[in-house]
């Protein structure tokens, strides 16, 4: 733990004692909440939600009776605390569940009973006061390692005025704290002289000059300060409520008392601060949290953009304060680059988003900047991205068409759900995508898939604990976006209005390639189910558990977060009404089956298989289609076998082939199926079938195409090969899904 913190160096100190702790959190933590340091026998400190204002003890600090200052820096989850008496210098493990301390050493006797403020700037360097001499010094916890530890004195916190005169301020009631432009500030609620006004100061952290900034209507002693991550900068008081600042003009507004939470007293009873410090940018309850998600937006912040052009090294490191930083193997000459998308430079149309068959927000009437023959998948605008460039030209930004390695470090390790990939072409090789703990030892490694020209992908990880990720890439692409946790963006469907029929078969038709017309069968009575879906394109249906589930092939009028290509979808049972759920990031799900185990199976007539997760509407591609052009899939009863149906081309009158995929070893619902291929079950099956069901009985229900009047359902037994109980779908002409309610 002490290598690390000399090695990162990046911990606020911040006074505890009741006083909110002055702390700088990486951007993993909470916006929302700040560390509470309440002095006493022993000193407690609290987590303080502050929507509402609730706090949760966390520990009772073990080595020093008054813990007076702690700090927290932007990279690390390790708390800093420096004691009064006796005057220690310890650490809190904030990643843990269970919050630990250890102490690595003690400041010099001189400094016994006199920190009692402290702060980390974004830079990792610590500072606190001496309220002995009203001085700011520098710490760095490695001269702890051995004892005693050696603070550096910078000067005495002072004003000056019009005529050069120095006025010392009084640090006794009052805390610092760094905010994320890089100024530290300074409340004190007392005076010193009569030319150093109450109030709120930025403080020069070179020379300890101070500049007024306003004065705080606040005449209570133990002031702590802390800033949010969402910018808000926060502090409380001894009258035991906490307050929220300007930093501009030092007004204030009460944010009201704070209410115990799980301290062994009733829920609801107030905190009552002593004395102390508070400490910014709280780790959640239960260990760290995660850094938000990169997508070469902006740095860490949030709030600053990344420019076109920019390269991502040594010298620059966006995310570097929250303890993410790039790499790659060859920066002098194909550095990492930040690259447009929406203007693909370099003549690198491939790498626009979305492609130019869609249109883009907020008119959807533009198209999309991206060219590729596959661009069927790039179907949403994806801004900035990060490129491989072939030159260092920033003027110019190309990706280099050999590809090479994009590699993230991350302190301390971080859960990646997934990481989100452009333009893979066909005839380069493809990739991996691969994720280390930190014994170097291989979490997952996944396969980037080759799906060509303008391409987008979305590779699934969920892998915790991960210290080092690499993305090969064998050739020319780019990387959109890495989704850190569960930060995947979700729009969050109306809940359908009632489960499909038990035992029902309903099916979509095909309303010249664009809109769907949901209907029921009851032997062969046909029966509409609800309005025509105008402009969702419903291809492939399948019931679960009472749920019906659609997804859509290629939507032309799209509306994100209602219908979109390549979606999942529940159907209500009662009116067929399609409620989004996500995109699959496959441009054309022409079918689903659920496996008995509970996951669903897609195919996507380009693609191949894919397994989809029905709470997110995210795709993961297990198995091609070898060619077959398939339109439906279904799983037997038993899950042995996956069917699956593709048109015999030229034939007349229309037939379909039924295949089923084999493995010769593993499975495709453990994703470790080796060997595997489809093989032909029957070439025969009447018509174009583009809807595929497992009957109650383990025969199969098709459904067809016509391009002439009515359609027909059908039967078809697989111990004779022949279909049985034809009925035909009458003013149905196009069946492009199929699903029975079991």
């Amino acid at each position: 733990m002490r290598q690390r913190l000399s090695q990162i160096a990046e911990i606020t100190l911040a006074v505890l004692g009741g006083v909110l702790l002055a702390v700088s959190v990486p951007q993993s933590l909470s916006a929302q909440a700040v560390l509470l340091a309440n002095s006493g026998n022993p000193t407690r400190l609290y987590h303080v939600d502050l929507d509402p204002n609730e706090a949760t003890p966390l520990l009772d600090f073990q080595h020093s009776f008054s813990v007076g200052a702690v700090a927290l820096c932007s990279g690390s989850t390790e708390l800093l605390g420096i004691g009064t008496y006796p005057p220690s210098v310890s650490v809190v493990d904030l990643a843990s569940p269970t919050p630990t301390e250890e102490l690595l050493g003690h400041l010099p006797a001189a400094f016994r009973g006199r920190v009692y403020q402290a702060a980390c700037s974004p830079d990792g360097d610590y500072f606190f006061t001496n309220v002995a001499n009203e001085g700011l010094y520098t710490l760095d916890p490695a001269t702890c390692d051995p004892g005693p530890c050696a603070p550096s004195f910078v000067g005495t916190i002072h004003t000056v005025d019009a005529t050069g005169q120095e006025h010392i301020l009084d640090t006794h009631a009052a805390d610092i704290e760094f905010v994320s432009s890089g100024e530290m500030y300074l409340m004190t609620i007392r005076s010193r002289t009569p030319q150093s006004i109450r109030g709120l100061y930025r403080v020069d952290a070179e020379t300890a000059v101070a500049t007024f900034v306003g004065e705080i209507s606040i005449r209570r002693d133990n002031i702590g300060l802390a800033e949010t991550d969402d910018g808000r900068l926060i502090l409380s008081s001894h009258d035991d409520n906490l307050y929220e600042i300007d930093a501009q003009t030092a007004d204030v507004i009460n944010l009201g008392s704070i209410a115990l939470r799980d301290d062994g007293l009733a829920d609801g009873q107030k905190l009552d601060i002593s004395s102390g410090d508070m400490a910014g940018h709280a780790p959640p309850l239960g260990g760290a949290a995660c850094p938000p998600s990169i997508d070469f937006e902006t740095d860490y912040t949030l709030a600053n953009p990344l420019r076109v052009g920019d390269i991502i090294d040594d010298a620059n490191q966006p995310w570097g304060p929250a303890g993410i930083f790039l790499s790659t193997d060859d920066p002098g000459n194909q550095p990492l680059m930040i690259f447009d998308s929406g203007s693909p430079t370099g003549g690198d149309k491939d790498l626009g988003t979305p492609n130019e068959l869609f249109t883009i927000p907020p008119d959807f009437i533009t198209r999309g900047p991206g060219i590729g023959d596959s661009g069927n998948s790039n179907q949403l605008p994806r801004g900035k991205v990060l490129i491989l460039s072939e030159d260092g030209n920033s003027g110019d930004p190309n990706d280099a068409d050999d590809g090479g390695l994009i590699a993230f470090d991350f302190v301390p390790p971080v859960e990646i759900t997934e990481v989100r990939i452009l333009d893979i072409d066909k005839d380069e090789g493809g990739g991996t995508v691969t994720a280390y703990d930190d014994s170097g030892a291989v979490i997952v490694s996944r396969s980037l898939v080759p799906l060509g020209d303008n391409s987008f992908q979305t590779v699934e990880l969920f892998a915790p604990g991960v210290q080092r990720l690499e993305i090969w890439l064998a050739g020319s692409g780019a990387l959109s976006e890495v989704i850190l946790c569960d930060d995947v963006c979700v729009f969050v469907p109306e809940p359908p209005d009632s489960d499909c029929v038990d035992e029902a078969i309903y099916a979509v038709d095909d309303i010249a390639g664009r809109s769907s017309q949901f209907f029921t069968l009851d032997g062969a009575a046909v029966m509409d189910c609800g309005p025509v879906q105008e402009a969702y394109n419903i291809e492939g249906l399948e019931g679960h558990n009472g749920v019906l589930y659609g997804s859509s092939g290629d939507v032309s009028n799209e509306i994100p977060g209602v219908r979109m290509s390549g979606a999942l979808y529940t159907v209500d049972g009662d009116d067929c009404e399609p409620h989004f759920i996500g995109e699959t990031g496959f441009s054309d799900i022409e079918g689903l089956a659920f496996h008995p185990s509970g996951v669903l199976f897609g195919i996507d007539e380009s693609a191949g298989v894919v397994t989809i997760d029905t709470s997110t509407g995210a795709a993961t591609w297990v198995a091609p289609d070898d060619g077959n052009k398939m339109e439906a899939i279904t799983w037997s009863h038993d899950g042995e076998v996956l069917f699956g149906s593709g048109e015999n081309e030229g034939t007349s009158p229309r037939t379909s082939t039924l295949y089923s995929y084999l493995c010769t070893s593993g499975s495709l619902t453990t994703g470790d199926c080796a060997g595997g291929g489809w093989v032909t079950v029957s070439n025969m099956l009447p018509g174009e079938v583009e809807g595929l069901e497992t009957a109650a009985n383990g025969d199969l229900i098709v459904g067809v195409h016509s391009d002439s009047g009515d359609a027909m359902i059908y039967y078809w037994s697989l111990d004779t090969s022949a279909p049985y109980n034809e009925v035909v779908t009458q003013n149905h002409s196009d069946v492009e899904g199929l699903a029975q309610c079991l």
